[in-house]
């Protein structure tokens, strides 16, 4: 995954989303799917564990498993990952993603900070991408259980020199939570040099009903609905 400037992609951020599968498009594509348990045995690529007390973190874990990587033309790598949820030492949920724009050094990891307070055994955050400033991550909400799993929100984050774009779940419960995306970046010119702008948007509700999770809009898809001037000293 090539590093890139991050104050270009703030500056496409809401206007290319839906672009994202166009020929110049730097960003990761993912696609999941559901899938069976593999018949042939694979070698784990990445352990991903959800506990960092060594006494548990066996009982609640996902392997991510490389399947295959083909390359295009202009040498985009896409890999395809099967990941395999764990829990009390059997596997509860499967998933395949499929992702264009792979790179070698990148890695899978938690990324349950990302759910705030929102936290439970059912519910976790994994983060692929090069763990570096600069670099675009992806971010994956799983909803795991014995009787209902799910891939319920993926979006992308970026940091660089203290301005970027991310996301967080802000409230709620592991079953009914609200998510937005946040961006912090140079106010310009005409303005000091430490002033940014600090802007929310895609303020979603996921609640789960009757074993199906609903997904609801609360602002404008794609657009900021608060935006603040704030210098980059006070922000941090």
């Amino acid at each position: 995954m090539k590093k890139i400037s991050v104050t270009l992609i703030i500056a496409a951020f809401f206007g290319c989303q839906n672009n994202a599968e166009t020929e110049n498009s730097q960003a990761t594509e993912v696609v999941t799917a559901e899938t069976d348990v593999m018949q042939q045995p694979l070698t784990p690529a990445d352990t991903i564990f959800f506990s960092y007390e060594y006494n548990e973190k066996y009982n609640d874990y996902a392997l991510v498993y490389l399947l295959n990587k083909t390359y295009d033309k202009d040498s985009v790598c896409t890999a395809n990952f099967k990941l395999s949820f764990i829990k009390n030492n059997a596997s509860i949920y499967e998933t395949e993603l499929q992702i264009r724009g792979y790179e070698n050094e990148s890695e899978w990891m938690i990324g349950d900070s990302q759910l705030g307070e929102v936290t439970a055994p059912s519910l976790h955050c994994v983060s692929f991408g090069y763990p570096a400033c600069g670099y675009i991550q992806e971010h994956f909400i799983f909803h795991i259980s014995e009787t209902k799993s799910d891939l319920v929100h993926q979006w992308q984050s970026a940091k660089d020199g203290g301005y970027g774009f991310w996301g967080n779940v802000v409230s709620g419960t592991p079953t009914d939570f609200y998510f937005r995306m946040e961006t912090y970046y140079p106010a310009g010119e005409n303005e000091p040099d430490d002033m940014g702008i600090y802007e929310v948007s895609d303020s979603i509700h996921f609640h789960l009903e009757n074993n199906k999770w609903q997904i609801s809009y609360l602002t404008p898809k794609d657009s900021a609905y608060r935006s603040q001037k704030i210098p980059f000293d006070d922000f941090h």
